[in-house]
C-alpha cells in the first residue's frame, strides 16, 4: 500500500480499486454470496487456509473458519440453509450449515482421502456430486479420473463414471446432466446422472 487509495501489486503495477476494500487471508480463490445479498464467503487457499464471512455493508470480516484444507470451490445447497467447501485434491471436502445470522457451523466431511476437484449438490439435495483427480472405489480398482455422486447425509459413493482426463470444476443441471470440466485437454465432459455411463474422449 502507498497511499490511501493506491496498491502495489506483486508484478510492480500501481491499482486504485473502487469501493471499500477488505483484508481478508492468503491467496482467496473463491467466493459466494449469501442468498440477502449481504454476505459474502471466501475459500482462503493459503498459508491459513480458511472460509471467511464477509459482511459487505460494514466492510469486515465477522467470521473465520480455518481448515487443514482450502481451495477454491463453494457451492449452495438447494435451499440456502448449507454451503459446502472443497479442501482440493486428495482433501477433504466440508459441509457447514449457516444459521440466521450467515454464520457457519460445520457437519460434514467428505471425499476424506482423495478430495474434490469442483463439487455441487442434486437439485433436491440429497446428492453431492464430487469430480476426483484419481480415485478408486475398492482396493482391486485402478485409481482414474472420476465424477462420482455421494449421498449428501452419509457421504458414500453412490455412482461413479470414469473420465478420459483430470477433471477441475463442475456445474449441475437442473435436470440430469452433470458437466466435468478438464482443464487439459480443455474439455466439458457431460455425465448422464440417470444412467451414469463413462463419458468417451469424443463426448467432450
Amino acid at each position: 500500500k502507498t497511499g490511501e487509495k493506491v496498491w502495489v501489486l506483486p508484478n510492480g503495477r500501481l491499482l486504485t480499486p473502487a469501493g471499500k476494500q477488505v483484508f481478508l487471508g492468503a491467496y482467496p480463490m473463491g467466493v459466494a454470496m449469501h442468498p440477502s445479498g449481504k454476505l459474502a464467503y471466501v475459500a482462503n487457499a493459503g498459508k491459513a487456509k480458511a472460509v471467511q464471512v464477509v459482511d459487505l455493508a460494514a466492510g469486515q470480516v465477522v467470521q473465520t473458519v480455518t481448515e487443514p484444507y482450502i481451495y477454491r470451490w463453494l457451492a449452495w445447497s438447494p435451499d440456502k440453509g448449507r454451503l459446502y467447501a472443497s479442501g482440493g485434491p486428495k482433501s477433504p471436502s466440508f459441509r457447514y450449515a449457516v444459521d440466521s445470522a450467515g454464520k457457519l457451523k460445520k457437519d460434514k466431511t467428505y471425499a476424506a482421502k482423495y478430495g474434490c476437484l469442483g463439487l455441487g449438490p442434486s437439485a433436491d439435495g440429497k446428492s453431492l456430486y464430487c469430480n476426483v483427480m484419481s480415485g478408486a472405489l475398492s482396493a482391486a480398482d485402478k485409481p482414474r479420473p472420476a465424477l462420482w455422486r455421494l449421498d449428501a447425509e452419509s457421504g458414500e459413493v453412490q455412482n461413479a463414471a470414469t473420465l478420459p482426463a483430470v477433471p477441475y470444476d463442475l456445474a449441475v443441471s437442473a435436470g440430469k446432466w452433470v458437466y466435468a470440466l478438464s482443464w487439459s485437454p480443455g474439455t466439458v465432459y457431460r455425465v448422464d446422472s440417470q444412467l451414469w455411463a463413462d463419458p468417451q474422449p469424443n463426448d467432450g
